[in-house]
């Protein structure tokens, strides 16, 4: 199960990455902006974009602490057993 959940942590952690890579950036030549793509993205939505990927890596070293815990538990009741 906790496989499951790091696997899908980390499958949307590229997954933003990816769209934010892919996000258009403003480039300044000679004080006019212009954009790489004929759409620009809004820095409205540009602030979500961070707001939601900061709150993925928040989610995943979470995540990560938990199964960390976990791990070492099961270690610990492995060595006690054996």
């Amino acid at each position: 199960m906790m496989k499951l959940i790091f696997l899908v942590l980390i499958y949307c952690a590229g997954f933003a990455t990816a769209i934010y890579m892919t996000t258009p950036s403003t480039v300044k030549a000679g004080g006019v902006e212009s954009a790489n793509s004929t759409t620009m993205i809004s820095p409205e939505t540009t602030q979500k974009i961070n707001i939601g990927m900061r709150k993925c890596v928040d989610v995943s070293k979470d995540a990560a602490v938990s199964a960390s815990e976990y791990i070492k538990t099961k270690l610990k009741e492995k060595d006690i057993e054996g």
